[in-house]
């Protein structure tokens, strides 16, 4: 796979040729030796001695790193041999890579046809690719699930369900259906205006999603504003109940080991955060706050793992961008996949294959996360980094 991406490496290591008479030209070194390199330049091949030469300065990735997935495999399938079936498998994968799964059919199928040999392995890699993109659409699911998002994550399952309908956790996913309907039940999604209305009767209601602390703690604030005695009174009685209700789950969650353990400390982190707006109680909670977030973000980055394989890369792609745009896990995830990427793309021992963890980490983050976004960005530079410097 790698051998494909590097043939097209005009697209991604352009240089400016400084000459000693001040002319600049920008193109590719596509070869060199100590007396001469020869660059392409719109199309055309020119070779420069190496005394004419004043500088070569590197540029960061141009337009091409940046093209659609699409428009970057149309050029790809100018570049290679149309009757190669190694080439088509390997432009197979390029797509596989980048989500292009139409294209890729289109690529494994004319190498099926080439040569027939292949026709294991191709069908081995879909295999791949299916069992990933099903867990990654359970993982997704279940995040949603243990943060309270019970309509979210029944569509989830029911789409996984209906679009993996061969799968091996068929039966995993007909179970999280009819948790998520069941939860639906007990906890209805609610306007703002319903939930103090309910607390105005005194109904003291379960925080399952951030929307509902988000409700109550308007509701709360309220109170802090009046002066009063009953709307003190009242304050202190709310936040009384939600951390014996924060002690509850926490407790429920140390001592379970099953799948709904995050969501109940999720919800003991929603309750201590409630009770928190009685200063008198604030600083109590805080210690356990922190120490329950603590334990979320490791069991959030649990599930993450360095995508060494192309299946792994399509989870990872497909777990993230399953997370809400915002939020605490989209952080961590982004800060994750670049330290990673970081560390592996330092190492000294095994250079080629510690470059080549690098840039699938990079991958993720360039095809994961917002176009235009900051993330991206690192990304797609982490990533023709690491082609360029496995290329040297």
């Amino acid at each position: 796979m790698i051998t494909i991406i590097l043939t097209s490496t005009f697209l991604y290591a352009e240089k400016i040729i400084v000459l000693k008479d001040g002319a600049e030209i920008r193109g590719e070194v596509i070869s060199g030796n100590d007396s001469s390199i020869t660059v392409k330049s719109e199309n055309k091949i020119h070779t420069f001695k190496r005394i004419d030469i004043k500088s070569i300065k590197k540029r960061q990735p141009r337009g091409g790193l940046l093209l659609p997935p699409e428009e970057l495999y149309k050029k790809m399938t100018l570049r290679i041999d149309q009757d190669d079936a190694e080439a088509q498998y390997r432009l197979g994968l390029f797509c596989l890579e980048r989500n292009l799964f139409d294209y890729a059919a289109v690529e494994f199928d004319k190498a099926k046809k080439l040569d027939n040999r292949c026709a294991a392995i191709i069908d081995v890699q879909l295999q791949k690719i299916y069992k990933a993109k099903v867990k990654g659409a359970y993982d997704i699911g279940l995040y949603y699930y243990n943060n309270g998002k019970y309509k979210i994550a029944l569509n989830i399952f029911k789409e996984a369900l209906k679009a993996y309908p061969d799968s091996s956790m068929l039966e995993e996913l007909q179970e999280m259906i009819e948790l998520s309907k069941e939860r639906l039940i007990f906890a209805p999604v609610m306007t703002e205006k319903e939930i103090k209305e309910k607390l105005k009767k005194r109904e003291f209601l379960v925080p399952y999603t951030a929307e509902t602390v988000k409700a109550i703690n308007s509701y709360l604030a309220d109170l802090i504003k009046s002066e009063d005695d009953d709307s003190k009174s009242r304050l202190k009685e709310y936040c009384t109940r939600y951390l014996v209700m924060a002690n509850s789950y926490l407790e429920t969650a140390e001592s379970d080991m099953g799948a709904e353990r995050w969501r109940d400390f999720q919800i003991a982190l929603y309750c201590y955060e409630i009770a928190a707006y009685d200063r008198d109680l604030s600083g109590d909670v805080e210690t356990f706050r922190r120490e329950i977030r603590k334990k979320i973000n490791e069991n959030f980055q649990s599930k993450l793992s360095a995508p060494l394989t192309l299946s792994k890369l399509k989870w990872a792609e497909a777990f993230i961008e399953g997370i809400e745009t915002r939020g605490e896990e989209r952080r961590l995830s982004a800060s994750w996949y670049y330290e990673v990427a970081k560390e592996y793309e330092s190492r000294v021992k095994n250079r080629q294959t510690a470059l080549n963890k690098a840039l699938y980490c990079y991958l993720v983050l360039a095809n994961s996360f917002p176009e235009q976004s900051e993330v991206e960005k690192v990304g797609l530079y982490g990533w023709a980094r690491c082609f360029e410097k496995l290329e040297k």
